[in-house]
């Protein structure tokens, strides 16, 4: 953080955008507070207005609203969650790359041990193909159909907040409060779709929602749709990928 103080003091640009991952949100928060600017996060749409200003919007009241905001300070800060954009195609534009030598703060923190974390897969957030169990899951053991088909289509493996901060079974959870997905295809599993949850999803390109509820909100922005048991609908479906698989 430093080090990017001491280079937009020297630089003086107008704006800074940050990848909206934990990391970097954490880092355009620090920096933000020490540059005593404003910081809009997770906008998900930036334009330029009349006045050379940037206009960021960005999610609010639990996927609800979309607020359009404008700084006033200099420089304009902005956190972007990964894929928001699609990959722009390649232009004669170019930029000036500026490599610069980092340097290390001294930590007041002590790292005693270090473990590997519990639950997702890291950055599921980046993920093509996402599986995700909601509360009509029983048993945090039962998550093993669910990485059995994430396996099959190369995808990763994700939990609704109940499941997360509830039963305890996972350290984070997908939705507007945890990690904010988009991807090419979202499996829903016992999924109910809570506000903030379909806040979480909702820019997935294709969207399948497997209930047994055949009034499950889930449904109302679902893609596709399947009425019926996840105990009978997933393992059905792991096998008839495998037979696919196996004939081609």
């Amino acid at each position: 953080v430093a080090t990017l103080a001491e280079m937009a003091a020297k630089e003086n640009p107008e704006i800074i955008m940050i990848g909206g991952t934990k990391r970097g949100k954490d880092i355009a928060a620090r920096l933000a507070a020490r540059l005593q600017v404003g910081l809009v996060p997770d906008a998900f749409k930036l334009e330029i207005n009349d006045q050379g200003k940037l206009m960021a919007a960005r999610i609010v009241y639990g996927g609800n609203g979309v607020a359009l905001e404008t700084l006033e300070t200099k420089p304009q800060m902005a956190t972007i969650p990964p894929r928001t954009f699609e990959k722009p195609q390649p232009s004669e534009k170019k930029a000036e790359v500026i490599s610069i030598q980092a340097k290390a703060e001294a930590s007041k923190i002590e790292v005693l041990e270090v473990k590997p974390a519990e639950g997702t897969v890291t950055r599921i957030e980046e993920a093509k193909v996402v599986i995700c169990g909601g509360r009509g899951v029983n048993r945090k053991e039962d998550f093993a159909m669910f990485e059995e088909l994430a396996r099959l289509l190369s995808g990763q493996v994700g939990a609704t907040r109940p499941l997360a901060e509830d039963r305890k079974w996972f350290p984070e959870w997908v939705g507007l409060s945890g990690k904010k997905i988009k991807p090419e295809i979202y499996i829903g599993c016992g999924v109910s779709g809570m506000v903030q949850h379909i806040a979480g999803i909702r820019d997935s390109r294709i969207i399948v929602a497997i209930n047994k509820d055949p009034e499950a909100p889930i449904f109302e922005v679902a893609d596709y749709i399947v009425v019926g048991d996840i105990y009978q609908i997933v393992p059905a479906l792991i096998e008839t990928l495998k037979q696919t698989l196996k004939t081609e």
